[in-house]
């Protein structure tokens, strides 16, 4: 097997937003600022978790320490950095850092971040409640079907499954919210059909993918943008500084 052919990797890194007391300390002025000033919308400690994780990911990438980069938000819609979209690494230059694909996600009491050196990828997780409304407009019409047909105890899983991946390619194409939903056909963790507007980010190929290893009770569903299914390697990020 050729370089070329051999298939990415993507690492997840996770923590408990409030047991990973190293991870703020990561973080720059500008980023503990933001996460104070929407601490009641998104939680402080949660804010500062995703930032750090994010930096450790960098490190983990190019070998740099994690103060030495910077990270923003690159939003494909708005074309500007900011303080939404798809997050991007900043070397010390301040030039954006090549080979450097990030994703970040968090729920319940998890933040969780993907990074490859290959391709783009989007990540999502969610805590599964017992009890939901499933709002079938956002499903294809053959995404309901396998809703309906699905067992009740397991008709949970496969909604948040459908979620998760057309979240995860929004993320991965960096258009996020800007896709509707039902215009993403991932039935079998595939992606069947798609919106004109990311034709050219999905055309070399779309690998969805179920994230095994996170903390009992989460469910992750990861999008990368190769021709070739990745090597997925997850783990809980160090509690030391």
């Amino acid at each position: 097997m050729t370089p070329q052919e051999a298939p990415g990797v993507v690492h997840v890194l996770y923590a408990h937003v409030h047991d990973a007391p190293h991870l703020p300390w990561l973080c720059s002025p500008q980023e503990h600022q933001r996460a104070a000033e929407r601490a009641e919308t998104d939680g402080e400690a949660a804010s500062l978790a995703t930032a750090g994780l994010l930096r450790e990911a960098v490190a983990m990438l190019t070998g740099i320490p994690p103060g030495s980069a910077d990270i923003g938000h690159w939003c494909r819609v708005c074309r500007t950095v900011g303080d939404h979209g798809r997050p991007v690494a900043f070397g010390p230059s301040g030039l954006t850092m090549r080979g450097v694909y990030l994703s970040a996600a968090r729920a319940g009491e998890i933040a969780a971040v993907a990074a490859s050196s290959q391709a783009p990828v989007g990540l999502d997780i969610v805590k599964p409640k017992l009890h939901i409304e499933f709002d079938t407009s956002i499903l294809t019409h053959a995404e309901a079907s396998d809703l309906a047909a699905a067992d009740s105890l397991e008709r949970s899983t496969v909604w948040n499954k459908a979620v998760m991946r057309k979240m995860a390619v929004g993320k991965a194409t960096g258009f996020g919210g800007a896709i509707v939903p039902a215009s993403l056909d991932t039935l079998g963790g595939v992606l069947r059909s798609w919106p004109p507007s990311i034709e050219e980010e999905v055309s070399g190929g779309v690998q969805l993918v179920d994230v095994k290893g996170l903390p009992e009770g989460y469910l992750g569903a990861l999008a990368y943008l190769g021709a070739r299914r990745p090597i997925i390697v997850v783990s809980r990020t160090s509690n030391a500084v």
